[in-house]
């Protein structure tokens, strides 16, 4: 009896390690791997999804195990999807629409931040102090590079303003915004996160916002994926998608937990934080009007912002179906 006693506890024992061995390694090795690509990575919408997401275990929570890569730029981006390095990700919507008339084969799969806008920045001491003064000036901008949301964004203003631009890419975020503070340049377009920490210390200031010229609605920021890649992996698109919006919602539900994390990222006043938590507002449904990106299709035709002023048609460009 003790003997069977004894075989009965040993099986027992074995089998609990082998659980312990084999069944929980298994667990971790179903979550499918993905990379989910920023155009930058001090963007709240960059910094404020991907990882928000790993801290809270809602990428685990769909099945997935995702790696953030941030990149220096959506020009940047789209190269490395271009070349099969990335399949997913969010940038600015004219920078999608800009990838899209190179050729580059990509869709909007969901919507992801529907208010953040840039602005035009300048010095304090500038000599520009509202729209008008731009009117019939050469003007120095300073951008990252050829190509990305802040070229699109300041050819186009200075089409609208009627100023004669001249551009210099500086190769980054960092180095454009050290062309405005040594007055190589007259101003650069940026969102509000990127000048807050000049602006807190008095050496710069927001001239005025792009949002206010742009055709109503817009879709500021945006989840796309390879077209390839949605059409053969269509399941993990919709589970990566979902996390998003989960982590959207977390966003939109713990607006103290969020400003302090915004506070931690830029090293700034609470007071500076609101004005960034202010200055955006993440979709929790995903949804895509059409009306938005049909906006950035024609103002990309519009103002050039395609070579050969070629883009795939609307229908080719989004799709409502990875969020319903």
């Amino acid at each position: 009896m003790k003997q069977r006693s004894f075989l009965a506890g040993l099986l027992v024992l074995v089998v609990s390690l082998f659980l312990l061995l084999y069944a929980i390694p298994s667990t971790a090795q179903a979550l499918e791997k993905v990379k989910f690509a920023t155009s930058v990575k001090m963007s709240p919408d960059a910094y404020l999804v991907t990882p928000v997401a790993q801290e809270q275990g809602f990428w685990k929570e769909n099945g997935l195990k995702a790696e953030w890569i941030p990149m220096r730029g959506s020009g940047t981006l789209y190269r490395a999807v271009a070349a099969g390095e990335v399949k997913i990700g969010s940038t600015p919507g004219i920078s999608f629409v800009q990838a899209a008339g190179r050729g580059i084969p990509v869709m909007v799969v969901s919507s992801l931040e529907t208010k953040k806008s840039f602005h035009v920045w300048v010095l304090k001491n500038s000599p520009l102090k509202k729209a008008d003064d731009l009117k019939g000036k050469k003007i120095r901008v300073g951008i990252p590079r050829i190509g990305g949301s802040s070229y699109a964004y300041g050819l186009a203003f200075s089409k609208i303003l009627g100023f004669d631009v001249k551009f210099l890419a500086v190769g980054g975020l960092a180095e454009a915004v050290a062309s405005l503070r040594r007055e190589v340049v007259d101003f650069i377009t940026q969102p509000i996160h990127v000048l807050i920490k000049l602006e807190e210390k008095g050496q710069v200031r927001d001239l005025l916002r792009i949002g206010d010229y742009l055709p109503k609605p817009w879709a500021q920021s945006i989840v796309f994926s390879e077209q390839k890649f949605a059409n053969s992996k269509p399941d993990t698109v919709k589970r990566v998608i979902k996390t998003v919006l989960r982590t959207s919602r977390f966003i939109k539900d713990n607006p103290a937990w969020v400003k302090k994390r915004i506070m931690e990222m830029h090293k700034i006043s609470e007071a500076s934080a609101q004005k960034i938590y202010d200055d955006f507002a993440f979709s929790t449904d995903g949804k895509i009007a059409t009306q938005a990106i049909g906006n950035i299709r024609r103002f990309a035709l519009k103002y050039k912002l395609v070579k050969g002023g070629k883009l795939p048609p609307l229908s080719k460009l989004f799709t409502n179906k990875f969020t319903r």
